[in-house]
C-alpha cells in the first residue's frame, strides 16, 4: 500500500494524521506491512499538530518492511507541534518497528518541537534493521528528539538493534535546550 501527497489542515484548530488519523476507541493497528507513506503532511493554524503520516491514540503491534519519507507536521501557531511521521499518545504504544526506513521527515513549530521522525508517548518496545536519516525538527521554545521523543512518566524505549541513525537534528529558534538530536528518552 501507498498513502502519499495527503494533507490534513486546520485554520482555527487541530490536526492529527496527514495520512490516518486513529482514534478509535478499541482501534489498535495489529500490522503495517510493506507500505509507504511519502509526503503525507498536516498544518494547524491555531492548534496543536500531531503525526505527519499517521496518529494514533491506540497501540499500534508492527510497522515492518516500510518506508516513512518526506512527511511534515508543522503549526505555525504558537502550540506544539509532534511527530514528523509517527506520533502516538494515550494507549498509543508501538510494539516493533523492523526493516522499515524513516527518512527526511520534519516537525515545525511556533512553539515547542519533538520527534521528527517519531514521537511515541507511552513506549516503543524495539527497533530493529531500520534506518532514521535526515530527519528534523525546528521549533521557538523546545526541540527534542531530532529522530525520536519518547517521554511520559511511563516512557519505554526497550531495545534498539541493528539500526542506523544518520544526520538527524534539533534546533530551537530561542531556547538553548536543545536536547538529542537523535533520540530523546524520559
Amino acid at each position: 500500500s501507498t498513502f502519499q501527497n495527503n494533507h490534513a489542515e486546520a485554520k482555527n484548530g487541530y490536526t492529527t494524521g496527514g495520512a490516518i488519523s486513529n482514534q478509535a476507541a478499541n482501534g489498535n493497528i495489529k500490522l503495517i506491512d510493506n507500505t509507504k507513506f511519502i509526503n503525507n503532511s498536516l498544518k494547524s493554524g491555531a492548534g496543536f499538530a500531531y503525526g505527519g503520516a499517521l496518529a494514533s491514540m491506540k497501540q499500534i503491534d508492527m510497522i515492518t518492511d516500510s518506508v516513512f519519507s518526506q512527511n511534515k507536521a508543522e503549526t505555525t501557531a504558537a502550540q506544539i507541534a509532534s511527530g514528523g511521521a509517527i506520533y502516538t499518545t494515550g494507549n498509543g504504544k508501538i510494539g516493533t518497528i523492523q526493516n522499515t526506513e524513516f527518512s527526511d521527515n520534519s516537525v515545525v513549530s511556533g512553539k515547542d518541537a519533538y520527534g521528527g521522525a517519531i514521537t511515541a508517548i507511552t513506549s516503543i518496545n524495539k527497533i530493529s534493521n531500520s534506518s532514521f536519516s535526515r530527519n528534523s525538527i525546528k521549533g521557538v521554545g523546545n526541540a527534542y528528539g531530532g529522530a525520536i521523543y519518547n517521554n511520559s512518566n511511563n516512557a519505554n524505549l526497550v531495545l534498539i538493534d541493528s539500526t542506523q541513525f544518520d544526520s538527524n537534528k534539533a534546533v530551537s529558534d530561542t531556547k538553548t535546550d536543545q536536547k538529542a538530536g537523535t533520540c530523546r528518552t524520559g
